[in-house]
């Protein structure tokens, strides 16, 4: 058994909350997890042959992706694992393909640089290295380990965590989790396979073990529901479901907010909202299906999630029910300006071998739900729309609208009252800078009156955000007895812990931390206040009404256009990556479930934690020289950044700075991503760029420059690209 007997006891342990397979006949949980190890043999585990099968079935259906034209003529020790995006072929066919990552872990922390992300995150062209890994290695060990990574200490690391997170760990649930994040940190660069044992030579090596890995997941949990055991030991061939959900109307309620004092933080707590939105509710069916979020979620990001399951009798009407109730949780806080559609497409377990198809199908028929937006709760959207503001006509009070959002209906005061959601939008928004960890729970909990409840949608769950403070308050508690807070509230310690499952932001050091089960990356870059503020807190006084600025507050757009040289104004940036849609439908040659899988995280990780990194690090040498002998520099450096962060992530962003760094930012991003994407001449960007006066109204700026990026996006040559 691997990792000795710690291991083997903590998983004994976790094991008595095992509830996947207590379905089935008389079982010992621990065993069939062990029976993963015969996946190659399943007649080695005996009496668990059964399980070993499905492991293999699950395994074989995923090693299909394996590229059986392409060569790697590097030996398996010296194989670094190819870039997805160098095999991308539109317009322009046989991009080069050599270009590879080391193999080191995704090791980031606060203090990783930009420029230290791209020696672990861009792949690098083998040909314009001195030598193959073996003969840079022979010269130079420092060398090798600094271009080409190394197993040994990849392993140890890996080990190492393993048996760190296995510590006091009581809940299976939580620490499949955990070793999934693990997996992520660990084996993201690490080929699957390097020998095609067939062909009886050497494999392209494309595919990560965790990818791989994680697919081989999703499909082996897929089958054991009580339909596909059934079919399994009848020896028919078991059914999955692909779902994907899609929030629409993103964008009108993104920037439906006016230019009145905090409208930065409030714009800034809206997006932090979209992008966690579509996570909670995939997490939420999965859930109530049986199912682990970490392995069943395919990916949830801008607006979308894409979730496998496997067939069980009834499915279709739970989803529906998902559907309908999504719908009108939805309507009823929003007001129908976040709609949700949800398709599936049914299909035979080899059918992943065609798996374009499935995508296709899929997509046809989300399409047609978008054209019926709340067809399930059409006849009740009036009454679920307006059901607060009848709530308030009962009670007899005068009404008015929310002065932020123009469009909520809230009861008439003096100093205009925000409405609920705009209210919590300023609460949160004041805290993001701070937040370093957000934690998912399905009920609200009572919690300590010093942590900050972010979101809370009936029955969806709740998300709270969380500074190092909030966390070093839950580690310290033991997870028995009842906490009496300062302010007399009782905390059920024991139950608090349990219902949350946290992650680090935008850091990846999780592994001694037995509160923390993963990490997520979100672009959260913004122009806060660093320090005492010296020369900014004047020219605070003289833009907006008088408040105390403390450091870490996220700054005014009237400030930001300060900062810009010359001209006062803010440029407004919108890019997205081009003719992504082909990119997944027919770009990749061979289409599998796990490249489309690892196009989707390689996107991500660039628009969401690289973009991040980059962002934070710009106010150094990449505009010094701009602002060289420039008053506006004393300035920028009691800033984070000059940059405001509206969205990055999935594909696409949306920033706001002075139009001096916008212009800088647009050259400089469109840059990296060429490099990040393996100078593939089959990506590009397109993007509006629109510059604005701070007091512009934002939406009418969004609008604008949202028009520009599809101006830009019709400029079309003859070979196609944009």
């Amino acid at each position: 058994f691997p990792f000795g007997e710690d291991l083997k006891k903590q998983l004994k342990k976790v094991c008595k909350n095992f509830q996947l397979l207590e379905d089935c006949e008389e079982i010992e949980p621990l065993e069939v997890i062990r029976s993963a190890f015969h996946h190659h043999a399943p007649e080695k585990a005996e009496e668990y042959k059964f399980f070993a099968q499905i492991y293999q079935r699950a395994d074989f259906i995923s090693a299909a992706e394996r590229d059986k034209k392409l060569e790697d003529s590097l030996l398996p020790k010296e194989k670094r694992l190819h870039s997805i995006f160098e095999s991308i072929e539109i317009f322009e066919e046989n991009p080069k393909k050599d270009w590879v990552y080391p193999i080191k872990p995704l090791e980031v922390d606060e203090s990783t640089t930009a420029q230290e992300l791209e020696k672990i995150i861009f792949p690098f062209s083998l040909g314009e290295q001195p030598g193959k890994p073996s003969e840079v290695k022979r010269e130079s060990k420092e060398l090798f380990e600094e271009l080409y990574g190394d197993y040994k200490p990849l392993l140890e690391g890996f080990e190492s965590a393993l048996k760190e997170t296995v510590k006091g760990v009581s809940d299976i649930s939580k620490l499949t989790a955990k070793v999934y994040y693990l997996f992520y940190k660990y084996l993201w660069s690490v080929p699957s396979s390097t020998y095609d044992w067939e062909k009886k030579g050497h494999h392209y090596p494309d595919i990560s073990l965790f990818d791989h890995s994680r697919g081989v997941s999703a499909i082996a949990t897929s089958l054991v529901t009580e339909y596909n055991l059934k079919r399994l030991r009848a020896e028919k061939e078991p059914e999955l479901i692909l779902i994907e959900g899609d929030i629409s109307g993103i964008q009108k309620f993104l920037f439906g907010v006016r230019n009145i004092k905090g409208v930065a933080k409030r714009l800034r707590a809206r997006s932090f909202f979209l992008a966690l939105l579509p996570e909670l509710i995939a997490s939420y069916i999965l859930e109530n299906l049986g199912y682990n979020p970490t392995v069943n979620t395919l990916y949830a990001s801008a607006g979308k999630f894409q979730i496998l399951i496997g067939y069980e009798e009834g499915i279709e009407e739970r989803l529906r029910a998902f559907q309908k109730e999504i719908e009108e949780i939805l309507i009823e806080e929003f007001g129908g300006r976040l709609g949700f559609v949800l398709a599936w497409e049914t299909f035979p377990l080899r059918g992943l071998e065609n798996y374009r198809l499935i995508v296709k199908n899929l997509h046809v028929k989300l399409a047609d739900e978008k054209r019926k937006k709340f067809k399930l709760n059409l006849l009740r959207l009036d009454r679920l729309a307006n059901k607060k503001i009848e709530e308030l006509i009962r009670e007899g009070k005068t009404t008015a609208l929310c002065p932020s959002c123009g469009w909520e209906i809230v009861e008439e005061t003096e100093e205009g009252k925000f409405c609920k959601w705009c209210q919590t939008f300023q609460e949160v928004g004041t805290f993001l800078p701070k937040v370093r960890y957000i934690a998912f729970a399905r009920r609200k909990s009572a919690i300590p009156h010093e942590w900050k409840a972010s979101f809370e949608l009936p029955k969806l769950g709740v998300i709270y955000l969380l500074s190092e403070g909030n966390l070093n308050l839950l580690s310290s508690l033991s997870e028995e007895g009842t906490l009496i807070t300062p302010r007399g509230e009782k905390i059920d310690l024991s139950q608090l812990k349990k219902e949350l499952r946290i992650f680090k932001l935008n850091a990846t050091d999780i592994e001694k931390s037995p509160n923390l089960i993963g990490f997520r990356f979100i672009c959260q870059t913004v122009p806060s206040l660093v320090g005492e503020g010296e020369h900014i807190k004047p020219l605070l006084e003289e833009l907006e009404e008088k408040e105390e600025w403390k450091e870490g507050d996220i700054l005014p757009f009237t400030l930001l256009e300060e900062l810009s040289i010359g001209d006062k104004k803010l440029g407004y940036f919108k890019a997205d990556v081009d003719n992504l849609g082909l990119v997944f439908m027919v770009g990749i040659k061979n289409y599998t479930f796990s490249r489309i899988a690892t196009l989707s995280r390689m996107l991500e990780l660039f628009f969401s934690l690289y973009t991040d990194r980059l962002l934070r690090d710009l106010k150094g040498e990449l505009l010094k020289g701009d602002y060289r002998g420039r008053e506006e520099f004393k300035y920028l450096q009691e800033v984070v950044s000059p940059v405001y962060t509206v969205f990055s992530g999935g594909d696409d962003l949306f920033l706001i700075a002075p139009w001096n760094v916008a212009m800088k930012v647009a050259t400089l991003i469109r840059s990296r991503f060429g490099k990040y994407t393996c100078q593939n001449p089959n990506f590009g960007m397109s993007a509006g760029l629109g510059f604005f006066k701070g007091t512009f109204p934002i939406r009418l700026a969004a609008d604008i420059t949202d028009g520009l990026e599809s101006k830009a996006k019709q400029k079309i040559e003859e070979s196609g690209k944009k």
